[in-house]
């Protein structure tokens, strides 16, 4: 998870072992009770999961600098960001020594 925040890191994990509970319980549910009971229950998991998805997928659009946010290049960066150290050569341009 290179590139993730310790609050971000927190809350993966605690998502993941969130569905790992929800798998668990389905699966003991489906087990030991009947399967109509667990069929409602897992209906239930995936309306829930699908509105938690949807919040999700609004809060990344609204907030800013996510995915509708203008993208940085590495012309708007500067020639270092572009890899070049040199002002003005590119893989295009000959440099000043090379011959034709």
């Amino acid at each position: 998870m290179a590139g993730v925040s310790g609050a971000g890191r927190a809350a993966v994990w605690a998502v993941a072992i969130l569905a790992g509970a929800a798998t668990a319980g389905l699966i003991g549910v489906a087990a030991l009770v009947d399967m109509d009971t667990a069929d409602r229950a897992a209906s239930l998991a995936g309306a829930v999961a699908g509105l938690i998805a949807l919040v999700v997928a609004v809060v990344a659009l609204v907030r800013p600098g996510g995915p509708g946010a203008p993208a940085r290049t590495a012309a708007a960066c500067g020639p270092d960001a572009a890899g070049s150290s040199r002002a003005g050569t590119s893989a295009t341009t000959p440099s000043a020594g090379a011959r034709r």
